[in-house]
């Protein structure tokens, strides 16, 4: 198990926009939905004090006692450094290479490495993934929490899953039901479940109204005026893309894409729903024929 490395801290050329934008443009210090109250105004003040919600009560369901945890998909670092404060020694997975920035300073060990690829002699008390279990295959993520948990260490999961099969939500892998069958396959057997989805509505209804008043409209400026004003200009700017930003601009479309295809509020309550589930990992709790030979 290798911390990250400085020389591992990305150039601007490696910048992931989307990152960027959330982080450096919005000023979010998370990088999740958050927790909404009732009454919250849609304002980007009322999302950070969402997100900073979201991490408190993700943290509640944490037993009280110091644990070694493992926090698989930990994005910018925010939940692993609150794990931290409170006591608990932390690990950090992420394969973005643009996380590593913000761990430069963070007694929080960060392995820039995928879940499914990542070693360790150390066992943990909790593995937590917090919108990070759609990542990687589900069978490979149980079989890696089996090896890196202790027996009675629990395995929190906070983030999206289908209700049913579907074409739609391809980024969403996972189908409720059929997860905690696997898990408990896997000799996860689930304590608790809270099912959020409400509280996260209000951070699509924020987006969508970003995606419809600003973005939308802007990019559409852009290019009409490129286009009709001075054609020439477009093609300049294509060709001084493809040199200098070819990576960046090929990201514009698919993210504002996949934004408004995650940001229609009635589509993601019909077909999704937003879970937190907390197991205990009981390997010789459950009958032979119902455990997976290790």
């Amino acid at each position: 198990m290798k911390p990250v490395k400085n020389e591992a801290i990305p150039s601007f050329s490696d910048t992931d926009l989307e990152l960027y934008f959330f982080t450096e443009v919005l000023k979010l210090g998370s990088l999740h939905y958050g927790c909404w109250s009732d009454g919250d105004d849609l304002t980007l003040d009322k999302l950070r004090k969402a997100q900073a919600r979201y991490t408190d009560t993700l943290l509640a369901l944490i037993p009280a006692e110091r644990m070694s945890i493992l926090d698989v998909g930990a994005g910018v670092g925010d939940v692993a450094e609150a794990m931290f404060a409170r006591g608990h020694s932390v690990t950090a997975l992420s394969p973005d290479k643009n996380h590593a920035k913000y761990y430069q300073n963070s007694q929080v060990i960060f392995c820039n490495v995928a879940f499914e690829a990542f070693e360790s002699t150390e066992m943990f008390d909790l593995i937590l993934m917090s919108e990070s279990h759609n990542y990687f295959d589900t069978e490979i993520g149980f079989q890696q929490c089996r090896r890196l948990l202790k027996p009675g260490g629990y395995l929190l999961i906070s983030g999206k899953f289908k209700k049913q099969p579907t074409r739609l939500y391809h980024r969403v892998v996972t189908i409720e039901a059929d997860y905690i069958r696997r898990a408990r396959e896997h000799g996860f057997e689930l304590l608790q479940q809270i099912d959020i989805t409400q509280d996260v509505l209000p951070t699509l209804q924020l987006a969508r109204q970003f995606v419809d008043d600003y973005l939308v409209p802007t990019m559409g400026l852009v290019d009409v005026y490129l286009r009709s004003a001075a054609p020439w200009k477009a093609r300049l700017m294509k060709a001084v893309g493809k040199l200098l930003l070819a990576k960046q601009v090929r990201q514009l479309n698919p993210m504002l894409g996949s934004l408004q295809e995650h940001v229609d509020v009635d589509r993601f309550q019909e077909h999704l729903t937003y879970q937190r589930l907390l197991f205990v990992y009981a390997p010789y709790s459950l009958s032979r024929s119902m455990q997976v030979r290790p």
